[in-house]
């Protein structure tokens, strides 16, 4: 059974168009900048035929709940992909496009398989064939603080449900990962105190050794 992936991207660094009338966002869904994990999709290595069967798109990559919009186009770029997505006119979709209009949201990530396993270059893992399942609008806002706020102006209690979960399990994963670089720093600490203490202990033999020589020769 194929795993699928998931890669994000923010669009903080790219820009995106909207158009408030069709409720469509023309914006980027990934580009060939390495993700968190040191992994590279290559964005002309997408074969989206399956997807176009079926080109919906999700909110935080939850395909077991409605699609919140449908992909209208793809557009491919030596570096990245542009999509132009069309919004439903349900609540739950009108909620997720106003906070991406009005920069609430800036995130969107791809849900892929690899068609061939990726390949090692410089440090990074680079994926140069893979196939499109679907992409989605992720709840990272750039600025953690305006959690708060976008609680407030969420208006479906689905949405709202679902960036209160988010919430919790980034505050969990973000402390699970303060313990481990904790741990971490200790563990390394220790270990250089140790290569210290073996290297002390191979200088102080050598020195002796060398002592034991010199007094052998005289």
């Amino acid at each position: 059974m194929e795993t699928q992936k998931v890669k994000e991207i923010s669009g903080e660094i790219t820009e995106k168009n909207i158009n408030r009338d069709e409720m469509t966002i023309t914006h980027f869904i990934t580009t060939k900048t390495p993700d968190r994990y040191g992994e590279i999709v290559e964005p002309l290595g997408c074969d989206e035929k399956e997807y176009r069967k079926n080109p919906v798109v999700f909110f935080g990559h939850r395909s077991r709940d409605l699609p919140i919009a449908k992909n209208v186009r793809l557009i491919y770029e030596e570096n990245g992909i542009i999509a132009v997505t069309k919004f439903d006119e349900s609540e739950y979709a009108k909620d997720i496009f106003r906070m991406n209009a009005e920069g609430y949201l800036n995130s969107w990530s791809i849900g892929f398989v690899p068609i061939e396993p990726p390949k090692l270059k410089e440090k990074y893992l680079v994926f140069e064939k893979w196939k499109l399942l679907e992409y989605s609008s992720v709840p990272i806002p750039a600025n953690p603080d305006a959690v708060n706020l976008m609680l407030k102006e969420i208006k479906n209690e689905r949405v709202r449900e679902i960036f209160e979960q988010e919430e919790r399990m980034r505050k969990y994963y973000e402390d699970e990962f303060l313990k481990k670089m904790e741990t971490h720093k200790k563990e390394t600490e220790e270990m250089v105190e140790e290569k210290i203490r073996q290297f002390e202990h191979k200088l102080v033999s050598k020195l002796l050794q060398t002592n034991k020589n010199k007094l052998n020769e005289k």
